[in-house]
């Protein structure tokens, strides 16, 4: 879904064939897609999913739980631009001689906090009272699922990696070399499976492990999880903030409406706030690992009818005004967060025999990436008291922005006249103004190399500890 896209209610006719005989579905999670916003519960089967649905209807847009869940939605791409902006560069005369990758990890399961203090006990209260919207057969997450990549999640970055490799074929011609390419990650196993996957789908093979910035959780990588290492930052996130939007947004007379239909929609008088948050995390990552909810799937788990796309789009503006405030445009730590990781490839962009760094972290790590380029910003803050106008057509909405395996891609390019220009793609699609560096649109979206440096060089140890000192 572009950023621009915006779901609106229609009308739908809908037609439901319930499988015949009973459907096993053994569910690594209990919740899911709603996709469309029509209370159903009375024809949801005993398996706790309707399936083969079909819709006629003349709109092109309906709420979705799938492309509303912030940053747990799966990478959806339309259409790659890789390959076509390669092919305005060189059409401008431009030859590609180093590639940068900036990526998130790729679909996966949920933490080990989140399931078994959240999702699990909640599932295990709501089979014993209403066993129907649970998927029959259900077993929930295995310990050595948490944490790590789904099956999607490895085939989205082994995607991805052909992708990037096909757009620009003469840097990869000579095949992996460890003198002319870098493949890194964070710590986690899901952003080093990232990179080892990407690097499949690259090089054909697999090529090597990826040099994880820090082996453990030693608040001493600035390029990866910069927002851990980071003592300011760490304090704006600690939770002892007072008042934050998102706090106000929560106690709310929206989210409140919700509560009540969800209350009486799932006939749990004891359903919170707290729950319903629950129910909408569980939704995303059920999404992100069950096969038989692929894009494009008519299987729909009983439990995310009981959203409404109302209460889809209130939850979604929660978890944005949480990041827009921590990794977002809501505080100036978060502008300098990325700087480090800009100085690398600064540098990296001087090497005559580098031709590509692959570096795979978080959302935690892109947002801010966005963020010192200067896209996405709104020209309003993001509030609790935004008006509805300002929620609908906000560019900053994670759902779009930073779904799994979201990634920037910049080639460095060296051009006529012996000038280098860089080339900017943010999930595959050409970015044709940089804010930052290039706030004029260029149809190639051929920006100077010089202006980068002009406005990210020299952020060095004591301009990293300044921004973060507290």
């Amino acid at each position: 879904m572009c950023i621009r896209d915006r779901l609106v209610t229609c009308t739908l006719q809908h037609q439901t064939k319930t499988p015949k005989g009973p459907m096993v579905w053994v569910a690594r999670g209990a919740a899911g897609l709603a996709a469309v916003t029509i209370a159903v519960l009375a024809l949801v089967p005993t398996s706790g999913l309707i399936s083969s649905s079909t819709f006629s209807g003349t709109c092109a847009q309906t709420h979705s739980v799938r492309d509303r869940l912030a940053t747990k939605v799966d990478y959806h791409l339309n259409s790659s631009g890789l390959a076509d902006g390669a092919r305005l560069a060189a059409d401008a005369g431009c030859t590609p001689i180093q590639l940068q990758v900036v990526g998130r990890h790729g679909a996966r399961y949920p933490t080990t906090r989140d399931w078994t203090q959240k999702m699990e006990p909640l599932l295990a209260k709501i089979k014993v009272e209403r066993p129907e919207l649970i998927p029959a057969g259900w077993e929930g997450y295995h310990p050595d699922q948490l944490e790590n990549l789904t099956p999607r999640g490895e085939q989205e970055l082994r995607d991805l990696g052909a992708r990037v490799a096909g757009a620009w074929p003469s840097v990869f011609a000579g095949g992996w070399n460890r003198q002319a390419f870098s493949l890194e990650s964070s710590w986690k196993n899901r952003s080093a499976s990232s990179a080892t996957e990407f690097a499949k789908g690259a090089f054909g093979h697999e090529v090597a492990a990826p040099l994880r910035q820090e082996f453990s959780e030693q608040r001493k990588d600035k390029l990866m999880r910069p927002f851990a290492a980071c003592d300011a930052h760490l304090n704006l996130t600690s939770g002892k903030q007072g008042k934050t939007q998102a706090k106000l947004w929560r106690a709310g007379a929206r989210m409140d409406k919700l509560l009540q239909h969800m209350r009486a929609a799932s006939r749990f008088d004891w359903l919170s706030i707290k729950h319903v948050l629950i129910l909408y995390k569980t939704c995303g990552y059920l999404m992100l690992s069950e096969p038989e909810l692929v894009r494009g799937s008519s299987v729909v788990p009983a439990l995310c009818q009981l959203f409404e796309g109302k209460d889809v789009e209130a939850l979604e503006y929660y978890f944005d005004l949480k990041k827009w405030r921590e990794f977002g445009y809501g505080h100036s730590v978060n502008h300098k967060l990325a700087r480090p990781l800009l100085e690398k490839i600064l540098t990296e962009w001087t090497s005559a025999n580098h031709l590509g760094s692959f570096r795979f972290g978080h959302a935690e790590t892109t947002l801010p990436f966005l963020v010192a380029l200067g896209l996405y910003q709104d020209p309003f803050a993001l509030r609790a008291s935004s008006t509805d106008e300002q929620i609908a057509s906000r560019l900053w909405n994670t759902s779009s922005i930073a779904p799994m395996g979201s990634n920037l891609v910049l080639v460095l390019y060296q051009c006529r006249a012996h000038t280098r220009k860089v080339q900017l793609f943010h999930d595959e699609q050409l970015i044709r103004a940089i804010p930052a560096v290039c706030p004029e649109p260029h149809p190639d979206g051929l920006c100077n190399a010089e202006s980068f440096k002009t406005s990210f060089g020299n952020f060095d140890e004591t301009a990293w500890n300044q921004v973060c000192h507290v």
